[in-house]
């Protein structure tokens, strides 16, 4: 499981998903990437993984 995913799930599961999200917003900031460049450096540009979280970002946009 990737590092961020585990601190994201520990996040909402006390402060809800809007926490959850506040606290990514802010790691992507702080390394001075996009959502779509963090996701392609851990999945790649393709398969099933890319359209899972090609899928979360239009939900969570």
């Amino acid at each position: 499981m990737v590092p961020i995913y585990a601190k994201l799930i520990e996040i909402e599961k006390d402060g809800g998903v809007e926490a959850s999200e506040k606290y990514l917003r802010g790691y992507l900031e702080e390394n001075n990437t996009t959502y779509d460049d963090f996701i392609d450096n851990i999945v790649g540009n393709k398969g099933l993984f890319k359209m899972f979280f090609t899928m979360m970002k239009k939900l969570f946009s």
